[in-house]
């Protein structure tokens, strides 16, 4: 079985694929004179593991976002995720806020979250997130008919739809170049700071669009407006640095 050990610069450590039958077999590996038949029968459980979860994710993006979104909210770095904890990013874990995914996701009823029972949830998550961010964009065009007609004048005439589209991944998609002539127009920026906080906290938008994250990590009084996600900005720089000439991410499973 695939092992996944991340431990980050606080020290939070996930085991991703962990079984006790690992455990359990290292022992008699490391015990047995006749070694090599568990050996082989380990080997075996972790190919079996790994082909069973290849199809809930493998690309190394989504990884690293699951961890580091994960990070910011483990507030007391004990590697699970408390009901306080999520409701204090209650936009990013919407998902788990209602009592029902909670308990399909906390699978071993503690209580809290851990990563691994996070990270099965995860296609699950985004399905239900992008049909809520639908919903959303219905219930806009319904109250401003215009934004069908034209949704630039009326971003830049209305900073309060800007702030929820801004935080909406879906309608970002959907918008991209019409979302980026507001948010990369200096002047109006400077003048919509709680649009413009909106947009950095869509985590989703940042990480699938580093070429705009890029510029938009230059305006530091929105940067220093979020001291709580100081941590990720800087996880995430660092990831941009490993891709310096992608411009966008395509086909991550939060995109879908």
């Amino acid at each position: 079985m695939r092992f996944f050990l991340f431990v980050s610069k606080k020290t939070s450590i996930f085991a991703r694929n962990h079984h006790p039958l690992n455990e359990l077999l290292l022992m008699l590996y490391l015990s047995s004179p006749r070694n090599t038949l568990f050996l082989a029968f380990f080997c075996l459980l972790n190919a079996t593991s790994a082909f069973s979860q290849s199809n809930t994710q493998s690309n190394p993006i989504d990884t690293w976002f699951l961890e580091e979104r994960f990070l910011i909210a483990d507030k007391n770095e004990d590697a699970l995720l408390s009901l306080a904890e999520l409701q204090q990013y209650n936009a990013e874990f919407s998902y788990y806020l209602t009592d029902n995914n909670f308990s399909l996701t906390d699978m071993n009823r503690d209580g809290k979250l851990s990563f691994n029972e996070v990270f099965k949830r995860a296609q699950t998550e985004f399905i239900y997130r992008q049909s809520m961010e639908r919903k959303e964009i219905r219930s806009l065009l319904a109250q401003h008919p215009q934004l069908g007609q034209g949704a630039e004048p009326v971003l830049r005439a209305n900073p309060a739809i800007a702030e929820r589209l801004f935080s909406n991944f879906t309608w970002l998609q959907d918008n991209a170049q019409t979302a980026a002539r507001v948010y990369n127009d200096h002047v109006w920026a400077m003048g919509n700071r709680p649009a413009m906080v909106s947009l950095h906290k869509n985590l989703r938008w940042m990480v699938a669009n580093p070429n705009d994250a890029r510029t938009l990590y230059k305006d530091r009084a929105v940067t220093e407006a979020l001291p709580e996600l100081l941590g990720w900005r800087n996880a995430h720089k660092d990831l941009m640095r490993k891709y310096p000439d992608v411009e966008r991410f395509e086909g991550l499973i939060f995109m879908r």
